[in-house]
């Protein structure tokens, strides 16, 4: 009977405990942004003082602390990265240049542009644009599973933009640029990049302050705002929180 009692107390105490660490977690997070109502009031006066349209739920966008990264360019030698992406058989027309069959890699500053055909790319459209590209993408190891894909189709050629992701969120300004046209003919454009954890948390602004932000940077005037994401930049080597601002006419925004 005494053990039952012991056990019986042991349990409860154990559930007591279970329940107070869920509670915290819900109500008080790790590295939550915390807002109070003041802000909140302060930053809509802001906005509609500077004529910008926004839904007051904007002020409630969560906001929590998120994991950093040491960002490493890794195309240092150029001819060891060229023949990673093209084989060890290239031809280097100069330090800049390599050539591989129809094959061209290119360096320009950090950029390096990757002109090549694919069968598979011929009749690509709007509809198949991603999926066909993104085996393309992997064919040279470029490819982030979490990668967003944005589709501009003006008539010519198919432009994609990739914005690969960290730990779940974007990084705005690491991107990938595809064109193709309907022949198979296609230009990869990016800055080799390699993000590496360094165990660094990193508060972000909240989001009453990074509307305020936004509302003070002298081009927001008169504009609609769609919506805001918390994801990443890269600055002086790091990946740092950024908040990304959507307006209306589709045009983006980014607040450190």
């Amino acid at each position: 009977m005494k053990l039952f009692k012991r056990t019986s107390i042991t349990l409860t105490i154990f559930i007591i405990f279970v329940w107070a660490i869920l509670y915290l977690w819900v109500y008080y997070p790790f590295g939550k942004v915390n807002v109070t109502d003041v802000e909140k009031e302060q930053t809509a006066q802001l906005l509609r003082s500077s004529n910008i349209g926004f839904d007051e739920s904007l002020l409630d966008t969560p906001a929590y602390s998120v994991k950093s990264a040491d960002v490493e360019y890794i195309a240092e030698d150029k001819l060891a990265y060229a023949e990673k992406m093209l084989g060890t058989r290239l031809t280097a027309d100069d330090e800049n240049s390599y050539s591989f069959g129809s094959a061209k890699l290119s360096f320009d500053g950090d950029t390096v542009t990757i002109e090549d055909a694919d069968e598979s790319l011929k009749g690509i459209n709007e509809d198949n644009a991603v999926s066909k590209t993104k085996a393309v993408l992997e064919s040279y190891e470029l490819l982030n599973t979490n990668m967003t894909a944005y589709v501009n189709h003006d008539g010519g050629d198919i432009n994609i933009v990739f914005v690969p992701e960290y730990k779940g969120k974007r990084v705005y300004n690491s991107k990938i640029y595809f064109s193709a046209d309907s022949s198979g003919t296609y230009v990869l454009e990016y800055v080799p990049l390699e993000f590496k954890s360094n165990g660094i948390m990193m508060l972000p602004k909240s989001p009453c302050a990074a509307l305020a932000d936004f509302a003070v940077t002298g081009t927001a005037n008169g504009v609609n705002i769609s919506g805001m994401t918390l994801g990443y930049n890269i600055s002086e080597g790091t990946l740092v929180p950024a908040w990304e601002i959507e307006t209306d006419d589709e045009k983006k925004f980014y607040i450190e």
